[in-house]
This record gives C-alpha cells, sequence and structure tokens, in this order.
C-alpha cells in the first residue's frame, strides 16, 4: 500500500512538472504576440522608464511568447489624442494623461479629486488611497471601463520654490506665482499673490529676469530643471500632492484577446511598475535636495498654524469644484470627503 501511494504522489508531481514544462514550451514554441507601445513622453522621463521595465519584465515572465514595439516622444500617437487613438487601436498600450485626454468632460469625478490631496503622508498612501477610491465609488471606475488600466504614475508633493522668503502668509502679497494649471488660483488670489501660466520649459528664464517670483512644482525641479540655480527658497507645503493622471492603459479589445495566464501577467507587473516608479521618484528627490544643498538653496518650514490655514484654503478651493458636480447629480463631495477621511486615518 504504501509503495502504492508513492507511486500515485509521485504521478501527481509528474503531471504537474508535465503541465509546468507544457505552459513554457507553448509559450516558446507558438509566434510571439507583438503589441505596440505608445508615450507622448520621452524616454528618459521617470514614467516611461518604469513603464518599459515593466514591459521588459513582461517579456521575459512570458518567456518571449509576448514583445513589445515601443514609440516615444509621441512620434505615434501626441499627448492630445491619447485616449481617441487608443480606443481606435493604433497602439495596444498607450501612456494616457487623463487630464488632457480624455480630459474633464470624460473624467469629471477621478480629474476632481487631483486637488483634493492636502496633509497627505507620500505617494504610497496616495496610490492606496486612489485605489481604494475606484473600489469604493463605480462612479470613477466607470470613467475607465473603455480601456484595461494597468498601472498608476502621480508626482511628488508639490511646495513653494520662490527668489523671496516665504515665512508666513502674508509673504505672498504680491508675488506673481505659476502653479499647475489654474490650481490653486482661488488660494493663491486669497492671498495677495497673482497665478500666472506658463510653460515648465520657460521657468528658468522666467525666474533669471524676475518675471515671476516663484514656482509651485514638486522638489525634483531643483535640479532636473535646475530651478535651485535661480531660486533661493523653497517652502513647504505639508504633503500637497496633485492627482495621478499618467496611466498606462491596454486597447480593451487586445485584453480580451489575450490569454488569461497572460493576463495575469500583465496585472501583476503593472503593480510593480507602480512601486518602482514610486522607487524611482524618492530617489530623484534625494539627488535634487542634494543639488539644492549645494547651491546654498534655504527650506522654510511654515508655522503651524499657518500651515493649517494654507490646508485650509487648499481644501475650501478644492470643496467648491466638488460642489459643481454635485449639481450634475455626481457625487463629487462624497468623494471628496472620503478622501479627506481617508487620508486622516493614514497619518
Amino acid at each position: 500500500m504504501k509503495n502504492r501511494g508513492s507511486k500515485v504522489m509521485a504521478g501527481v508531481f509528474l503531471g504537474m512538472f508535465l503541465s509546468f514544462l507544457s505552459g513554457i514550451f507553448n509559450f516558446a514554441s507558438s509566434a510571439p504576440i507583438v503589441l505596440r507601445y505608445s508615450t507622448h513622453l520621452p524616454a528618459r522621463n521617470p514614467i516611461t522608464v518604469a513603464q518599459v521595465e515593466g514591459l521588459n519584465l513582461i517579456e521575459k515572465k512570458t518567456n518571449g511568447a509576448v514583445k513589445f514595439e515601443k514609440f516615444y516622444d509621441g512620434t505615434l500617437i501626441g499627448v492630445r489624442d491619447c485616449w481617441e487613438e487608443l480606443l481606435k487601436g493604433t497602439a495596444d498600450l498607450v501612456s494616457v494623461s487623463a487630464q488632457t485626454s480624455p480630459g474633464e468632460k470624460l473624467m469629471p469625478l477621478y480629474i476632481m479629486i487631483n486637488n483634493a490631496w492636502i496633509g497627505l503622508k507620500d505617494m504610497h498612501v496616495q496610490l492606496r488611497i486612489q485605489k481604494q477610491l475606484l473600489k469604493e465609488f463605480p462612479e470613477m471606475a466607470q470613467e475607465w471601463s473603455a480601456v484595461k488600466p494597468l498601472s498608476f504614475h502621480g508626482i511628488p508633493d508639490v511646495n513653494f520654490h520662490t527668489k523671496k522668503q516665504i515665512r508666513t502668509l502674508a509673504d505672498f502679497k504680491g508675488l506673481q506665482v505659476r502653479g499647475i494649471g489654474s490650481w490653486p488660483k482661488h488660494t493663491v488670489e486669497k492671498l495677495g499673490a497673482s497665478l500666472v501660466a506658463m510653460p515648465v520649459t520657460e521657468l528658468y528664464l522666467a525666474l533669471q529676469k524676475g518675471i515671476i517670483d516663484g514656482v509651485m512644482l514638486d522638489n525634483t525641479v531643483l535640479s532636473g530643471f535646475r530651478l535651485a540655480e535661480v531660486t533661493r527658497y523653497t517652502m513647504y507645503m505639508g504633503g500637497v500632492f496633485p492627482g495621478i493622471n499618467q496611466r498606462m492603459c491596454m486597447n480593451v479589445n487586445t485584453w480580451k484577446k489575450l490569454a488569461p495566464e497572460i493576463q495575469k501577467v500583465f496585472e501583476e507587473t503593472g503593480e510593480w511598475i507602480d512601486n518602482f516608479y514610486i522607487e524611482k521618484i524618492y530617489e530623484s528627490l534625494s539627488e535634487s535636495l542634494a543639488f539644492a544643498k549645494e547651491k546654498r538653496h534655504e527650506f522654510i518650514s511654515l508655522p503651524p498654524q499657518e500651515l493649517a490655514k494654507l490646508h485650509d484654503l487648499l481644501r475650501e478651493e478644492a470643496f467648491g469644484e466638488a460642489k459643481k458636480l454635485d449639481a450634475k447629480g455626481l457625487p463629487a463631495t462624497k468623494i471628496f470627503n472620503r478622501v479627506q477621511e481617508l487620508i486622516r486615518q493614514a497619518r
């Protein structure tokens, strides 16, 4: 009986092993699936680097059964056409910029919470909350239902980098500052400053010539755009993050054609890309801070009561945008309040 049991177990393990080999053989022996990947970003952009590392990992995990043609710098699809062209199938995988394409008209809720990330700990917490919101609010998830999202990419917390020191909110009076699009226009104006629109590529000269007094961007610009050379101070905003607007997405028809085991590889690798990207961003932040210190750049923290007032103004501005969507029958205020609750719980 003992020998018979051993033979049965040996047969089971042999069957499992042969099944495993069969899977590898099938991957290796069939013609590879070639997918087109397109991004409007340069190859050296941290988002592109993370996505391409993930694609390379997928090729390795599938033993070459899946391969990719890669197009950078908008050579296949431009930033303003990424959503429409992904739906058409011009590329199988596209790095989508939600803010630009599809934009606020198609993604009002997802874009609304861009300005809700106030007093947050770090990018890992933001990513976890973002994924939780998509599970809790089907109205938000529905905005992405036409594609298969695979990864998330935000940017680090933003701060004010200025030529003049800001040690209290009163120091904003009279300043010309560049924000992120039209945000936070109302907050800046209530502090007595003006918000200026300007491409990021023009910021160095504008600061150097005194056309603007400062910018509200993340700290990587201090070295990446060398803004530590033309600003002297950074005023910390206490964990104010822009939204997670960049996502790598797959054409839904392409997704449906993939075998379940290959779909699983893509989903697992999407999680890996998310974490790899954040690690690389924090490496860039460390390098940027070191560069700024070499330039004798000073980092300033507002007094607690001043920081609390700034956060209240930012929440008030974001809440106003949510109320506008409520009037259209969308649960924007409910989502906004949930974001604030989850941020408080994460502290």
